[in-house]
């Protein structure tokens, strides 16, 4: 998540500003206990600029607020973040393990800013540019799920044809192949990409995600262009982590997916 809007950015800041001042504490003592510049904390305080939910974090702690700085971070970032989404978003902060499927478009964790952009245009057309600023950056915050020290383990399974749709210009998508593959490549994640000579599989008629949460279970999340719909009944759980196993069967295996996902970027350079 992220606090993009002015305001809300302005009124975190007062917020950090008061409880540091309440606190008799200097900038540069803050900034230091905080792990961070303080260039920083004085953009901060000034609602200059936004920061991470980690920051946020170690802030509440320097300045000894108990957890009230985060829920004030939590709050104005909420608006970022569709009403219906915000309990799996969560959920995914705290997750052991995330497996996503998409059959029509590259996973959201997975999208760079420009791909996103573009996406996010087409799918709502009334929105302003603030507005369309407004969802990517949130978009793009959740990459932090899997950018932290502990990230989850992470397994998208997704159709070559989300791969070969262009969304936007070639440089775009080149870009964004690049962004797959450098995240494919890291420890706690595999791209499984399904291949176009399969074209009926079951997995056809839309996305979903399981996400497993140690406190909470597995979560089966289905989303649609107005909504999401989180579930967590046995049945629904057992259904969807069956058709996901079929669908990784019908993928290529981690190395072949790379080697296909540099495949269609260089087709997208040429």
């Amino acid at each position: 998540m992220a606090v993009t809007s002015q305001s809300s950015r302005q009124r975190i800041g007062r917020e950090i500003r008061r409880l540091r001042e309440h606190a008799g504490l200097f900038q540069k003592q803050v900034a230091s206990a905080a792990l961070i510049s303080q260039t920083m904390l004085s953009d901060l305080e000034t609602g200059r600029k936004s920061t991470s939910r980690e920051n946020i974090g170690h802030l509440d702690a320097a300045l000894n607020a108990g957890g009230a700085l985060i829920q004030a971070w939590e709050s104005a970032s909420d608006g970022q973040v569709a009403p219906w989404f915000r309990g799996v978003a969560e959920s995914q902060r705290t997750s052991d393990a995330l497996r996503v499927f998409q059959p029509l478009i590259i996973p959201g964790l997975l999208q760079i800013a420009e791909y996103a952009r573009t996406l996010v245009r087409v799918s709502n057309e009334k929105f302003s540019d603030s507005e369309v600023e407004e969802v990517v950056s949130g978009r793009i915050e959740r990459h932090s799920i899997l950018d932290s020290e502990n990230p989850p383990k992470f397994i998208a399974v997704i159709n070559e044809e989300a791969i070969r749709r262009p969304m936007g210009p070639h440089e775009i998508m080149s870009r964004q192949i690049t962004h797959l593959e450098e995240v494919a490549q890291r420890p706690r994640v595999s791209i499984e990409i399904i291949p176009a000579y399969c074209p009926l599989h079951p997995g056809l008629d839309g996305g979903f995600q399981i996400i497993d949460v140690a406190a909470q279970g597995q979560i089966i999340y289905l989303e649609t262009k107005e909504s999401g719909y989180p579930y967590s009944d046995s049945a629904t759980v057992e259904k969807f982590t069956a058709l996901f196993g079929d669908l990784r069967g019908l993928a290529l295996p981690p190395n072949s997916s790379l080697a296909l996902m540099r495949e269609i970027r260089r087709e997208f350079n040429d």
